[in-house]
């Protein structure tokens, strides 16, 4: 009984700093995106679909980030490698055939379950011939998971629809660049 009076004061200065917040943050504007693909196109069970974030990039070019004092020397200069990595034809290429759109069988529901972290270390990003950034692939090998943009849909409301990515592949493809895929979470990548 004697908390009450603190309680109430709390209560009061967190209503006031939500409410001044409120009045002098700028209102959210949605951005325009043009979906390549129809977000309503729903797949049969078992379907899978390739998609390209950005077939009409020019070039596509690979980022990492990491926390640096917890990263090797190789990672740090990844990290700090403001140009990211140019990929080779081959590479785009292996890059390119990764990425599916994929209607989950119900006994394969549990193989896709939405991970609690995403906080991916590689970022593919797929520039126009202006050096406009149009597209990007998100890839958390920690938990497993990837975002894609432009795309905005991911799993529908029974989340039956994914993202399938060939982990493997590309791991493979990351390998070959001296580019570790367990940044962050060293031992306990999910892939």
């Amino acid at each position: 009984m004697r908390y009450w009076p603190f309680l109430l004061f709390a209560l009061l200065i967190s209503a006031i700093g939500a409410l001044v917040y409120g009045l002098t943050s700028s209102p959210a504007k949605p951005v325009p995106v043009k979906e390549p693909i129809e977000e309503s196109s729903a797949l049969r069970v078992g379907e899978r679909i390739r998609v390209v974030p950005a077939p009409d990039a020019v070039e596509v070019r690979l980022f990492v980030e990491g926390v640096p004092h917890r990263t090797t020397a190789r990672v740090n200069q990844l990290i700090n490698n403001p140009d990211g990595i140019l990929l080779t034809a081959g590479q785009r290429a292996i890059l390119d055939r990764s990425v599916h759109r994929y209607r989950a069988k119900p006994s394969e529901m549990g193989k896709y379950d939405m991970p609690a972290c995403f906080i991916p270390h590689h970022f593919f990003r797929y520039y126009d011939k202006d050096g406009r950034q149009i597209g990007e692939l998100a890839v958390c090998y920690c938990c497993g998971d990837i975002r894609v943009t432009p795309y905005t849909y991911g799993p529908n409301g029974d989340r039956s629809e994914v993202w399938d990515f060939d982990y493997d592949g590309v791991k493979k493809m990351l390998k070959e660049m001296d580019v570790p895929t367990d940044i962050d979470c060293v031992g306990h990548a999910r892939f």
